[in-house]
């Protein structure tokens, strides 16, 4: 929770350094050039990457990918910002669009990893597939009218901006963007359905990621803003996954340290027992009880131990009552394993 903390504190404060300097006036009519933002944005989520690299024990490659292509970005977004003629600018919107198709998709193979959610092997290739299709599309102003059906460069608050008229393909990246927001917000309520992510707050986390970044461009599309919003958005979401990443980590470490103790426990137990000891509660039995712990120890599943008994659930819990009572034992697992090592 501290990470988390510390995430929304730096959030909290991009956002407000965003909103305060990105516009023409100043605060005591001093005015920082929305160019000098996109610099500092840019060298923020270069070092958030340089820093997981260095700090990070166990990698998440898919958020290192993530965290470089929020980094490219708000290099490309600098660019433009800084850009003396349009061929420099649209270099620099090659090189933003080259992080913005990465994004989505590191976003949901990290996602898709951080969750367990099983998906083919040749994923990953078909999806960077799409990614370069988009790219190229994107890329494609200074060479084809298919996306920008006009683009000029124009002067905004002391920074370069590109003033575009879209073409026919551009609804291309809208397709793309929305495809992985249904992929996306699927895995997430899948993996929370499937009881992938331990606690509720990690799915809100997951999901908030991924809303305010098709927030933000939505209303970009809708709205006349000059300054690329996007350019926060990006370090929010990734400030979020940041903190969810060690989140999931500091509970899987503290579900390792509880499972060895629970074999400690077992193996205590399983030295206390003896086969004597087993046989004698086994004994107290009854016929359709010991049916049950041979069906247990046989490896059979409630639905085949129900389906063989002829009997409905509540009344297996019953007789699991009383078979853990008269065995001393607290759950099925602990009487398998007691009597796996008792041989």
């Amino acid at each position: 929770m501290k990470r988390i903390k510390e995430s929304l504190s730096i959030t909290i404060l991009t956002v407000l350094l965003a909103l305060v300097f990105s516009g023409c006036k100043g605060i005591g009519e001093k005015n920082l050039s929305m160019a000098v933002i996109y610099a500092a944005l840019a060298v923020i989520s270069v070092a958030i990457f340089v820093l997981y690299l260095i700090f990070s024990k166990n990698k998440n490659n898919w958020l290192s990918v993530l965290l470089a292509s929020i980094g490219v970005v708000n290099i490309g977004y600098t660019m433009i910002a800084y850009s003396g003629s349009l061929d420099f600018a649209l270099i620099g919107n090659r090189v933003a669009y080259f992080g913005s198709v990465l994004l989505p998709l590191s976003m949901q193979m990290m996602i898709l990893n951080t969750l367990k959610i099983n998906y083919p092997k040749f994923l990953p290739y078909i999806l960077s597939g799409v990614a370069f299709g988009v790219f190229v599309i994107a890329a494609s102003p200074g060479f084809s009218d298919i996306y920008y059906k006009e683009v000029s460069l124009i002067n905004v608050c002391g920074t370069t901006v590109l003033s575009k008229v879209y073409g026919p393909l551009h609804v291309v990246y809208l397709i793309y963007l929305l495809l992985y927001f249904f992929l996306v917000s699927w895995a997430v309520v899948y993996g929370r359905a499937k009881k992938k992510t331990k606690r509720a707050i990690e799915a809100i986390m997951l999901l908030a990621a991924v809303f305010v970044n098709i927030g933000v461009w939505f209303i970009e599309q809708l709205v006349s803003i000059e300054f690329e919003m996007l350019s926060v958005s990006y370090i929010i979401s990734v400030l979020f996954l940041i903190a969810l990443d060690s989140l999931i980590k500091e509970s899987e470490k503290a579900e390792i340290a509880e499972a060895i103790e629970r074999e400690e426990v077992l193996k205590e137990k399983a030295e206390n027992f003896n086969s004597e000891e087993l046989l004698k509660s086994v004994s107290l039995l009854t016929i359709t009880e010991r049916l049950i712990f041979d069906y247990y120890i046989e490896g059979k599943s409630t639905k085949e131990i129900m389906a063989m008994l002829n009997i409905k659930e509540n009344t297996l819990k019953f007789h699991n009552k009383n078979i853990y009572s008269k065995l001393s034992v607290s759950s099925r697992k602990e009487l398998v394993e007691i009597y796996k090592k008792l041989g």
